[in-house]
């Protein structure tokens, strides 16, 4: 789990970035993001009962999810509220799958640093 400050909570967070942010989408997930007036990112992940009925696998995809933004923090543009909508396909998907896709979307937003995003476009 990530630090609760980089953690999105609450309807109104939610709302706010739903209502006045982009958003794009790929096969597995989508994504919603919005500038905030903060110095560093902000999470946070939509995983419905529509996606899987049992919560340990929600629960896991959650953890896996927030183990990528763990791990890539750095490296994501600071100052944004970024949003993860899950879609049912992702549930069969290796890890390193979901990494690949999460940091495509994130890489097609222009929300990974540049010296990063330059680095991985092979």
């Amino acid at each position: 789990m990530i630090k609760k400050k980089y953690r999105l909570s609450g309807k109104r967070c939610f709302d706010n970035v739903f209502q006045h942010g982009q958003k794009s989408f790929n096969k597995f997930l989508g994504i919603y993001w919005k500038k905030n007036n903060l110095d560093f990112c902000r999470f946070g992940i939509i995983a419905s009962v529509k996606l899987e009925k049992k919560s340990t696998k929600r629960n896991l995809l959650r953890r896996r999810i927030y183990s990528i933004f763990r791990e890539f923090l750095d490296k994501i543009e600071p100052g944004v509220d970024i949003i993860v909508v899950p879609k049912k396909e992702i549930m069969n998907l290796p890890f390193v799958e979901l990494k690949h896709n999460l940091l495509g979307l994130l890489r097609e937003n222009f929300l990974l640093k540049d010296e990063f995003n330059n680095e991985n476009k092979k």
